[in-house]
Formats: structure tokens, C-alpha cells, sequence
């Protein structure tokens, strides 16, 4: 694991915590895998730049209010 895939990753950790209040619901909401219009999403997603994109992406529209 490089250095820039640690800093996406912590941006997620940042991301869940700021959507779901702690960082164990973000873990319980992203073991769920919940769908999205991309596809479905799960741990696994963390371990690739796109799907660290896709879970970043799903995490900015619960924020702003669009579950599509």
C-alpha cells in the first residue's frame, strides 16, 4: 500500500465520520454493501482508487441529501 492510497483512505474514514456520526457506523453502513447507481459497494471497495472514488462519492450525496 502506497502513501497516497493511505491519505484516500483516511479522507473516507474522515468522510464516514463526518456522514455517520462515528466511524464504527460508517464500517456497519459500508458491511451492509449498499447499493448505489454505480453498482453496490462494500469493504472490498477500500481497496481499489475506484472504488474508494465510489464510496467517497455515495458518502457526498447522503451528505447532501441525494441517495440516488
Amino acid at each position: 500500500m502506497n502513501a497516497e492510497r493511505v491519505l484516500q483512505i483516511a479522507k473516507v474514514l474522515e468522510q464516514g465520520k463526518i456522514t455517520f456520526g462515528k466511524v464504527e457506523n460508517f464500517y456497519h453502513w459500508l458491511k451492509e454493501e449498499p447499493f448505489m447507481l454505480e453498482g453496490q459497494l462494500s469493504l472490498e471497495s477500500l481497496t481499489s482508487y475506484e472504488g474508494i472514488e465510489k464510496v467517497l462519492t455515495q458518502l457526498m450525496r447522503i451528505q447532501h441529501g441525494n441517495f440516488a
